[in-house]
């Protein structure tokens, strides 16, 4: 047997050795250089990917930046926004606080001074009690619960009044803001608010629609005190001027006429014009201006940081090694996303407006999903959540079906006055519809979701009822007898 040399053996083992790190180098800078290679196309693609959505946009006519968007300056010479109006809120910031949390448990749980429902105590239970207006069910609005709203917030109220008096006595503390607010918005019909303070989405989202709450809840005091019919109307006003602005709530004027019909204060020619006052359309050019001032109030549709949940703290540890693993171009393509989406909605609703006004069926939301090739691979697929509006509203379509149903029930609303202006002239409510025509502000309407008339008919109660068939359907009643 041949001797091993135990030098041929070292030497062997080291070539074999270096044989190995020479594969596992050319292994590792093979891998590096696809790593790079995949990264660097990814984020090319993604780049790629941005670019060709904002070229469609721009090219079908979504607004890159805020300017533009909203009215350009303000109808008065003073800043409305740094009055008084906007340093208590209108109860919607500190005194909100206060009322949220004012009893335990929440005996009014809806954060305002004018609730949608209130929790009563009865043989030691709790439950919910709806107080709010409710014309498809006959259910009007409790001032009580206001009352207690306001005694609950410190408000200075008339003792021992009745509490429409009380209520009316409580909402003086914003006579001067609310006297402002009213000559401001009557300077010219287009009123609106200026680029830097629409970009404040939230500020917005709470002052218009307060505003116009309690313009709408003193119209309605008002009326029930048997107060002046042109105070009742001032606020009407005001509150109808303040909507064209107000996505959200979408029938608060509706709710308001249904209101004021019951309280039966006003007469022929003031319900004239109060008809006048009602939109017969979708507000979808306010809804576009939204979504354009929610998506580009910083900067034209600027790339953000990843989200906090992909990488950096996420809400899983799966997602924090994903969203450190992933290319970091792929937030572009959620940014691409979003701007196809605004894009969409432009679209969509341009298609309802011009549906609208030639009578024709509305059309349905659009396909809009997420592609593997749009959203980069299986990270951003886990969060489906929207980020911006635009996005939301092809996501789900709530902010057009809401909108919808407030353009529905304003041809309700429409057409209740039009047989309160047949009873006040007739002593008797209609057979039909067709018979109170002349009457009802803009004629005659049909359903404008399916193009059918809508359904009416005289209840045993002495009252009326109209209904709408199809999607959103819905009625309004009337339980008060003709006399």
């Amino acid at each position: 047997m041949t001797p091993v040399n135990p030098l041929t053996v070292v030497l062997t083992k080291f070539r074999q050795w270096l044989e190995r790190r020479r594969r596992l180098v050319r292994a590792v800078i093979v891998a590096a250089l696809l790593t790079a290679g995949f990264y660097g196309l990814e984020n090319l693609r993604c780049r790629l990917v941005l670019d060709a959505a904002v070229k469609a946009a721009v090219e079908g006519g979504v607004p890159q930046k805020v300017a533009g968007i909203w009215s350009p300056s303000l109808p008065a010479g003073r800043n409305l926004f740094l009055s008084r109006v906007v340093q208590n809120r209108l109860i919607v910031t500190g005194e909100f606080q206060r009322f949220q949390w004012a009893d335990s448990p929440v005996p009014v749980f809806w954060g305002e001074i004018q609730p949608r429902s209130v929790k009563i105590k009865e043989k030691g239970l709790w439950r919910t009690v709806r107080v709010d207006t409710s014309p498809a069910d006959g259910r009007r609005r409790d001032l009580q619960a206001v009352r207690d709203a306001m005694a609950r917030l410190g408000w200075t109220l008339p003792e021992g009044s009745a509490p429409a008096e009380a209520v009316l006595g409580g909402l003086e503390r914003f006579r001067v803001e609310l006297g402002e607010w009213a000559a401001e918005i009557r300077k010219r019909p287009d009123w609106a608010v200026t680029e830097e303070y629409a970009a404040h989405s939230q500020t917005l989202g709470k002052l218009l629609p307060e505003t116009q709450r309690i313009f709408s809840l003193r119209a309605l005091a008002a009326a029930e005190t048997g107060r002046p019919a042109e105070e009742v109307l001032r606020d009407l006003e005001s509150a109808a001027l303040l909507g064209r602005n107000v996505l959200e709530p979408a029938d608060a004027l509706n709710n308001l006429i249904w209101e004021l019909l019951r309280t039966r204060r006003l007469n022929d020619a003031e319900w004239k014009q109060a008809g006048e006052l009602l939109p017969d359309g979708p507000k979808t050019q306010l809804l576009l201006k939204s979504i354009y001032t929610s998506d580009l109030a910083e900067e034209v549709w600027r790339p953000r940081e990843i989200p906090a949940f992909l990488g950096g703290g996420g809400e899983s540890l799966m997602d924090s090694v994903l969203g450190t693993l992933q290319p970091s171009g792929w937030h572009l393509l959620v940014t691409a996303h979003e701007v196809r989406a605004d894009l969409a909605a432009k679209n969509w609703l341009e298609a309802t407006d011009a549906a609208w006004r030639e009578g024709k069926p509305l059309p349905s939301k659009p396909d809009f999903r997420r592609s593997w090739w749009a959203w980069g691979g299986a990270v951003f697929p886990r969060h489906e959540y929207p980020f911006r509006l635009g996005a939301h509203l092809m996501s789900c379509g709530c902010q057009w079906g809401s909108m919808i149903q407030g353009a529905m029930e304003s041809r309700l609303a429409m057409a209740a006055i039009g047989l309160e202006r047949f009873r006040l002239r007739h002593g008797v409510w209609p057979e039909t519809l067709e018979a109170a025509r002349d009457f009802l502000p803009g004629g005659l309407r049909n359903n404008p979701v399916t193009g059918n008339p809508f359904v009416y008919k005289l209840l045993p109660d002495g009252g009326w009822m109209i209904q709408a068939d199809g999607d959103w359907s819905t009625s309004w009643r009337s339980a008060l007898p003709p006399a």
